[in-house]
């Protein structure tokens, strides 16, 4: 992984799908109260696994990004996103992302610039930097946007916070 984004597969998702599996086996020789137990722990692993990213309804399409973070001036921030989207379907040729912050009291900032680029075998990458007002900065961040021309939805992610 490179210090600003993902290269290539997300490997903080890897093994997820043999985890499930495992589990499952375990549960199937387990008593009433042991398997609720079991349940609540698989129920855990797939919310972990929805964090990763988010898939379309085809079940492939994955997105992913990184936000690094960076004083600029008194009273802003500026944030450098990197976000890929993976295994787009063939019929999407780009991609438009917007990134939101939500601050402690709930109002929500989203910069007019766009992350965005094409599409190349259901693969791409964007780079855009914002410039955040504080206190709003320091709020929580997230990415959604849509792949084009079928507006697929994609997100929202929470991005990976990076510093540098």
């Amino acid at each position: 992984m490179s210090p600003m984004g993902m290269v290539g597969p997300d490997t903080r998702c890897a093994g997820k799908g043999i985890e499930m599996r495992i589990l499952s086996e375990t549960l199937r020789g387990q008593h009433t109260a042991g398997r609720l137990a079991g349940v609540l722990v698989v129920i855990a692993i797939a919310l972990g696994i929805a964090a990763c990213g988010t898939a379309s309804a085809g079940g492939h399409t994955a997105l992913s990004c990184a936000a690094a973070p960076a004083p600029q001036g008194i009273d802003v921030l500026s944030t450098r996103l990197t976000c890929t989207v993976m295994g787009a379907p063939a019929g999407a040729t780009s991609f438009r992302l917007h990134y939101t912050v939500v601050s402690a009291s709930g109002s929500a900032f989203t910069p007019d610039a766009t992350c965005g680029g094409s599409l190349q075998s259901g693969s791409g990458t964007c780079t855009e930097t914002y410039t955040i007002p504080f206190p709003t900065a320091s709020g929580t961040p997230s990415v959604a946007g849509e792949l084009l021309p079928g507006h697929q939805p994609l997100g929202p992610v929470r991005p990976e916070v990076v510093r540098s």
